[in-house]
Parts: structure tokens; sequence; C-alpha cells
């Protein structure tokens, strides 16, 4: 194999090169076909000419500040998806704190239940002595002793598996740390939340701050870039591929069409917890003053029972109501304090609440 090429500049910027090829080879083939002692050898030459004319294509190193760009662009893309990561992460263990929360608040409940059967049964005995409960109620006020201590063993588990989750999402083994434990101090919000006056200004000033919706802003500059540049390394050239050009412009319009759906994602997603929020507080105030009723029914049954004018199964059913009334209220403000982590979340204000910052990134809405 022989080769030669000869390379040309004009002023124009243009490259022309001339070259020359030539390949010698045996071929077994050619005797056969010719049939005769000819010489088995085959020489093939080339000479080809290729002119290459960009004119203007890359002027001003306008692609090799292009690729620079795209890179900023592509840090910046990472840094939102983290911190979007970081928010998913942060709420997912805020949500397992509030589960720690409500199964702290039962065990209190139900220990609370039990330390009013035992007092129950005491009384009870003393008016067995006195005459004036059967003999039956003692057994009754002891039945009902063992059944809260078993509710109370029923919660504590509960609790049990709230510390084994809050210890998988912080990756803590077990084994390693089996004697810590998480202790709820943070006090719930009973407030209802602020409610935006302008629900698009609002829903605009989200987009402008929710990571994921920045990466995907970023994504589209992304790929708007890919199209010019495209055109800078196309640029009046003889020797075009303009199969990369469209492939530029589709990934554009896919960004396009991928930055839409964000925007109408968050948007709903915002109306959908603002609605739960609204709903929450709402049945978290009804909570509230059916604990307060129940309470004061069972006080003043606690005190006809106490003059004998009541019977112990009806003491007890005021007991049980007033515990369930309770627990409703401690399920309502776990959940009013889930829906402002999902809202918190949503409009990605969760970090706001404590104070954190991420990279430079510092929220803070208006809902007015």
């Amino acid at each position: 194999v022989q080769t030669c090429a000869l390379p040309i500049s004009v002023m124009t910027g243009a490259e022309l090169v001339l070259s020359w090829s030539g390949t010698q080879r045996e071929n077994n083939l050619i005797p056969l076909l010719s049939q005769s002692d000819e010489d088995n050898e085959e020489f093939v030459a080339s000479l080809n000419l290729s002119i290459r004319q960009p004119l203007l294509q890359g002027f001003g190193n306008r692609v090799a500040e292009s690729r620079i760009r795209e890179a900023e662009l592509r840090q910046q893309v990472v840094e939102r998806e983290f911190h979007e990561q970081l928010l998913r992460a942060s709420s997912e263990a805020l949500r397992a704190y509030w589960r720690l929360h409500l199964a702290t608040r039962f065990i209190e409940i139900q220990q609370s239940a039990l330390a009013n059967a035992s007092n129950i049964m005491e009384e009870t005995s003393e008016q067995v002595r006195a005459g004036r409960q059967p003999r039956t109620a003692l057994l009754e006020a002891e039945a009902r002793v063992l059944d809260s201590e078993a509710a109370v063993h029923a919660e504590e588990q509960r609790w049990r598996d709230a510390q084994s989750e809050l210890k998988t999402l912080l990756s803590l083994s077990d084994n390693e740390y089996d004697r810590l434990t998480f202790v709820a101090t943070d006090r719930p919000e009973t407030d209802p939340f602020p409610m935006p006056l302008n629900f698009q200004r609002y829903a605009d000033e989200v987009l402008t701050q929710w990571p994921g919706y920045q990466g995907a802003v970023l994504k589209r500059d992304i790929q708007a870039l890919e199209v010019r540049r495209a055109g800078e390394e196309n640029r009046n050239q003889l020797d075009l591929v303009t199969g990369y050009r469209t492939s530029a412009e589709a990934r554009k319009r896919q960004a396009d069409i991928e930055l839409r759906d964000v925007r109408v994602s968050v948007v709903n997603e915002l109306r959908n917890r603002l609605t739960q929020l609204e709903i929450s507080h709402g049945d978290l105030t009804l909570a509230a003053r059916n604990q307060e009723i129940y309470g004061e029914l069972y006080e003043s049954e606690r005190q006809r029972y106490a003059a004998g004018k009541s019977r112990l199964r009806d003491l007890y059913e005021r007991e049980d109501e007033r515990i369930e009334a309770q627990k409703r209220y401690a399920e309502s403000l776990a959940r009013y304090q889930l829906a402002l982590v999902a809202m918190q979340l949503a409009e990605g204000s969760l970090f706001e609440r404590y104070g954190i910052r991420v990279g430079e990134t510092d929220l803070a809405l208006k809902r007015g």
C-alpha cells in the first residue's frame, strides 16, 4: 500500500488536499478467470481531491465558549438535582419523625388509661366492701387493668417500629445503636397554613425557586446551546453533516416538553397540597373540640360513679370514648404535620423552616 497527500491552504481558510493511493496485492482468482498464465498480481490506484471550506465556522472561539458554558450549566443541573434529592430525603425523614411523635402520644394516652383503670379498680374495691357495687364489678375492673396493660404494650411496639424506621433512614445499624432512641421534641403546628391570595403569582414564584423546575430550565438552555453550536460547526462548509443539527433540535424540543410537564406537575401539586392542608386543619379543629367534649363527659361520669350513682360499665364506656377522642386528635395533629411537610416539599421551602441553606439557595416565599 502506498499513499501520498499534498495539503494546500488558501486565503479564504479553505483546505485543499490532493492525495494519491495505490494498493498492490496477489489475487488467486485472476488466473482462474482468464485461464492464462498471466501474473496473479492486482494493482488498484486512486487519485482524490478533498476541499474543506469552513468560512466563518467557529469564528471568535464561539464553539469553545459554548462548550464551556454548557459544562457550567450541566454543573448547575447536578446541583439542582442534588438539592431536590435532599428535599425528598428530608421530607421522608420528617414523615418518619411525625409517625414517631404519634406513636409516643399513643403510649401516653394508653398509660393514662392504665392509670385510670388502676384507680378505678381501687375505688371499685372500696365500693364493693361498702356494698355499693356487686362483687362482679371488681372482676370487671381487674379485667380492665389487664386490657389497658396489653394496649400499652401494643403501642410500645408501634413506637419501636418507628424507632427502627428512623435508624434505617439514617443508615444506623441496630446492632451498634441498639440503645439509641429518638425523642420527639418538636412542637406540632396547629395554626392554619397561610393561603396565597393570588395563586398564579404564588405558583410562578414557587417555580422560580423549585430545584426540579430550575433543573428543567437549565436542561432546556443546554439543548439551545447545542443547537447554536451545531450551527457554528456546520456553518457554510462543503462537507455538511446535516443529521447532527436535526438531532440537536429534536433534543431541544424534548427539553421544552419536559419543562412544560414539570411546570404542570408542580402547579397541580401545589393546588392539591393547599386543599389537603385546608381539609386537614378543619379536621384538626373538629378533633380538638371532640376531645374536649368527651373529656368533660368522662369527668362527669367519674363523679357520678364515685357518688354511687352510676354503673362501672357506664364509666368504662365514657372512658373508651375519651380515649378514642384523644387518639383521633393525635392522629389529626400528625396528619396536619404530614400535610405541612408535603406542602413544604411541593413548594421547595422545607429547609427554610429550619434555617438550612443548600449552596446559594435561600428560599423566602411570599404567599400574599
